[in-house]
């Protein structure tokens, strides 16, 4: 989620991105920049057996189901709601997809050769939570990297052979961690995009198996 958008009213929304058309409720993230610059990401790199985590609204795994490149399509969140709404998204655009509910990757079993993630990044106070299971989408604990931590920690075990990550990383919980994190941990790095806005560098983060 972008700082540069603020912490908005959750509203209905819809969107058109990448070609795709999603609509949400107030509890589900509705996608912004960051939203848009990994779905260009999904577009050019996804491939094989792909994992949408924290499908949110769906977008990110609808984009994947429409590659040639791309064999199947999971995507997982924590909220039941997001993906009620991911399911009806997913069916107006035609889309495969399998749809479980999970707290990263709790109930996920078998690898994947390409997982895509918008971590919740935004370092959040007592006093900064939203009501409702919308927090969870914005909300990075004190530093930001609560999520994205448990995450790095456990994606490898989840990718195939020669697997890639594509990941959102943000100046306000020090993405240049999350990258140094990657590299201990065996993986090839790159920013393969970036953008400013306002007071945040928003970058996506591109890691693979050496």
């Amino acid at each position: 989620m972008c700082l540069s958008i603020e912490r908005k009213k959750p509203r209905k929304f819809q969107a058109f991105i990448e070609g795709v058309k999603i609509e949400g409720s107030e509890s589900i993230y509705e996608p912004h920049e960051d939203s848009e610059m990994l779905a260009k990401a999904v577009k050019e790199n996804a491939f094989g057996d792909f994992l949408d985590m924290g499908t949110g609204s769906g977008l990110q795994a609808i984009i994947a189901s429409k590659s040639n490149k791309v064999k199947s399509v999971t995507a997982v969140d924590i909220s039941e709601i997001a993906l009620k709404q991911a399911r009806k998204n997913a069916k107006a655009n035609n889309a495969k997809i399998k749809f479980k509910k999970s707290n990263l990757f709790s109930n996920i079993n078998g690898t994947f050769d390409c997982i895509a993630f918008n971590p919740p990044y935004l370092p959040t106070s007592k006093d900064e939570k939203l009501l409702g299971v919308i927090n969870l989408a914005f909300d990075g604990g004190k530093t930001g990297r609560k999520v994205s931590n448990k995450f790095i920690k456990q994606v490898k075990k989840h990718l195939k052979e020669k697997g890639v990550i594509l990941m959102v990383g943000s100046s306000l919980s020090d993405y240049e961690k999350t990258i140094n994190h990657l590299k201990k941990l065996g993986f090839n790095v790159n920013v393969i995009d970036r953008k400013n806005f306002f007071i945040e560098e928003v970058v996506i983060i591109k890691a693979w198996l050496r």
